[in-house]
C-alpha cells in the first residue's frame, strides 16, 4: 500500500511550535510584555523596610558612656504623585515595544511559512525534473542502440549514431544538473523543517490561493502598507522612540513630586536606653540637575534616535512598495510563461505523434523521432517547473501583503489540493464575462509521458507515384535589356585586335600590355564587332 501523502499544512503546524526562530521571537514578545507591566508598576507605591541590629558603644564627653545592644526598624512608603509625564511616556514606549515584538513574531511566522512552502515546492519540482531527465536519458540510450543495430545491419547511418550520442551527452548533463538541484533542495528542506524530506509519493501539491490575491497592483500595495508585519514593526519602533524622547525630556527638565510616609522604631539607639518611635508624613519635590548640562545631551541623543527610526520606517516602506510591484509583475510574467510553455508542450506532443506516423512510411528518420521525444520531455519538464513557479510567486506576494498565515495554508491543503491554477483578472472583471479579460489557465500537473518505442523501418514497396498535372507555360514576353556601360576586354598578347564598331565615338588608349576590345551598349539586339 502506498504511503499516505503528508500535506504541507501539517508540516508547518508542527514547525511553528518547534522552530528556533519562532521560539526566539516568542521569547522576545513575552519579555516585552513583562516590560510593559514593569513600566505600569512605576505608578504603584514603593515600600522600603530597613532593619538594623547589633551592639553599639556610644561615647559622650561630659556624661557616662553607654555600651548596649540596639535594634532599629525603619518602614518607608513612597508614592509618586506626578513626574510631568515621564512615567506615562515610559508606559507608552513599552507598549509600542511590545507591539513591535508582536509584529516581529508575526513576521517570523510568515517567513517560516513561506520558507516551508518554498522548500516544499522546490523539492517537488526537483523530484519531477529529475524524473523527466532520467526518462529522457533512458529513451535516448534505447534509440541510440536501435540506430547502432541498424548500422550493423546496413540500414542505418553512422552520422545518426553520432548525433544520437551527442544528444545523449546533453541528456546526461541535464540529469547531472537535476541531481545537483535536488541536493540543494534537500538541504534547504532540512534547514527549514529540521528533518529529512519525505519521498515524492508522500508529498501533496497545495492549490493556488488565487481567491486571496488582489485585483490590482495598487490594492496590493495598499494592503501591504497596512498589514505587512515588518513595516508595522518599524512603525511601532518609531513610535516607541518618540515616547522615549519625551520621557528623557521630562526626566531631565522637570522635578518629581512624591508623597512619603515613614515610621521608625528604635531600641537602645544613639545612647538612649529604651524604646523610641517616630512617624513622619510628607510631600517631597526633587529635581536633580547636572551642572555640566548633560541633560541637553541626553535629550538630543533621544531625538536623534527617534529620527533614525523614522528614516528606517521610510526605508522599509519604500522597499516594500518596490517589492510588491516587482512581485505583482513577476506573477503576471510567470503565469504567461507557464501558458506559453504548456502550449509548447502541446505542440511538441502533436509533432511527435505526426512524426511517428511519418516514420512508418519512411518519411522521417529515427533521429527526427529522437529529437521530438527529447523536446517533449524538456517541454513537459519546463511546463511543470513553470506551474510550480506560479504557485511560489503567489505565496511570495501574499507574504509581502501580510496575508500568509497558517490558517490560509490549512485552507489551501484541503480536498482541492493539486487543482489547476487560475489567477484573477483586473478589477473591471464582471460576473457576466462580457468585459472580462482573458485569464491564463495553468493545467494541472501530470507525470512525465512514458517513452514509446520507435519501430525499425523495414523495406516496403515504393509508394505509387504522385499524379503529374500538365502545366502549359505562357509564351515568353521579350523585354529589352537595360542600358549598360561599355565593357573593356583585354585579351592576352598574340590575339587579334578587337576594334570597336565604326559608330563608336570614344577611342581606347592602348596601355602597351595588350590589345583591347570594346562592347558598345546595345540599342537593340546585342552585336559584337570584331576587326
Amino acid at each position: 500500500m502506498p504511503a499516505r501523502a503528508t500535506s504541507i499544512s501539517a508540516e508547518v503546524s508542527s514547525l511553528l511550535d518547534t522552530h528556533p526562530r519562532i521560539a526566539s521571537a516568542r521569547h522576545e514578545m513575552n519579555a516585552a510584555a513583562q516590560q510593559v507591566k514593569e513600566a505600569v508598576g512605576k505608578w504603584f507605591p514603593d515600600l522600603e523596610l530597613t532593619e538594623d541590629a547589633g551592639r553599639e558603644r556610644y561615647h559622650r564627653d561630659a556624661t557616662k558612656n553607654t555600651v548596649a545592644s540596639f535594634h532599629q526598624l525603619d518602614v518607608r512608603l513612597t508614592q509618586k504623585i506626578w513626574d510631568f509625564g515621564k512615567t506615562n511616556a515610559d508606559i507608552r514606549a513599552a507598549e509600542y515595544r511590545w507591539k513591535a515584538a508582536k509584529e516581529n513574531f508575526r513576521a517570523a511566522e510568515h517567513t517560516i511559512i513561506y520558507d516551508a512552502v518554498l522548500s516544499y515546492l522546490n523539492l517537488m519540482k526537483s523530484y519531477r525534473i529529475l524524473d523527466y531527465s532520467k526518462k529522457s536519458e533512458e529513451n535516448i540510450k534505447r534509440q541510440a542502440n536501435l540506430e547502432s543495430a541498424m548500422v550493423v545491419s546496413g540500414r542505418g547511418y553512422q552520422t545518426d549514431v553520432l548525433q544520437a550520442k551527442a544528444q545523449l551527452s546533453g541528456a546526461e548533463a541535464r540529469r547531472v544538473r537535476a541531481e545537483g538541484v535536488i541536493d540543494q533542495a534537500v538541504s534547504h528542506y532540512q534547514a527549514v523543517f529540521l528533518r529529512d524530506p519525505p519521498a515524492e509519493s508522500q508529498m501533496a501539491l497545495p492549490r493556488s490561493p488565487d481567491e486571496k490575491l488582489y485585483r490590482s497592483r495598487e490594492q496590493a500595495i495598499e494592503a501591504a502598507l497596512r498589514q505587512n508585519p515588518q513595516l508595522a514593526s518599524a512603525r511601532m519602533t518609531s513610535r516607541s522612540a518618540k515616547e522615549t524622547a519625551l520621557s528623557v525630556a521630562a526626566d531631565k527638565y522637570t522635578p518629581v513630586v512624591k508623597g512619603i510616609v515613614e515610621s521608625t522604631h528604635k531600641n537602645n539607639v544613639a545612647g538612649l536606653m529604651g524604646y523610641q518611635s517616630d512617624q513622619v508624613a510628607k510631600v517631597q519635590i526633587s529635581f536633580p540637575f547636572n551642572l555640566g548640562f548633560t541633560a541637553m545631551n541626553s535629550v538630543s541623543a533621544a531625538v536623534e534616535t527617534h529620527s533614525a527610526t523614522v528614516a528606517k520606517e521610510g526605508t522599509v516602506r519604500i522597499s516594500l512598495e518596490e517589492q510588491v510591484k516587482g512581485l505583482f509583475k513577476n506573477l503576471d510574467v510567470q503565469k504567461k510563461n507557464a501558458g506559453l510553455l504548456h502550449n509548447q508542450a502541446t505542440l511538441s506532443e502533436q509533432f511527435l505523434e505526426m512524426a511517428r506516423e511519418e516514420r512508418k512510411i519512411n518519411r522521417r528518420s529515427l533521429i527526427d523521432i529522437l529529437q521530438g521525444e527529447t523536446q517533449l520531455y524538456n517541454a513537459e519538464s519546463d511546463a511543470y517547473s513553470a506551474d510550480i513557479d506560479v504557485i511560489i510567486s503567489t505565496f511570495a506576494l501574499l507574504q509581502a501583503t501580510g496575508d500568509l498565515t497558517s490558517d490560509l495554508l490549512e485552507e489551501l491543503t484541503g480536498a482541492n489540493a493539486g487543482a489547476s491554477i487560475a489567477l484573477r483578472g483586473s478589477e473591471d472583471d464582471d460576473t457576466s464575462g462580457k468585459n472580462a479579460k482573458p485569464v491564463v489557465q495553468v493545467r494541472a500537473m501530470k507525470p512525465p509521458p512514458q517513452p514509446q518505442p520507435v519501430q525499425i523501418a523495414v523495406p516496403v514497396p515504393a509508394p505509387a507515384p504522385l499524379p503529374v498535372r500538365e502545366v502549359v507555360a505562357a509564351p515568353p514576353v521579350y523585354s529589352p535589356p537595360p542600358a549598360v556601360e561599355p565593357v573593356v576586354l583585354r585579351p592576352p598578347k598574340g590575339m587579334g585586335r578587337l576594334a570597336p564598331a565604326p559608330s563608336q565615338t570614344r577611342a581606347l588608349e592602348d596601355d602597351g600590355l595588350t590589345d583591347s576590345v570594346v562592347l558598345r551598349p546595345p540599342t537593340g539586339p546585342k552585336k559584337l564587332f570584331i576587326q
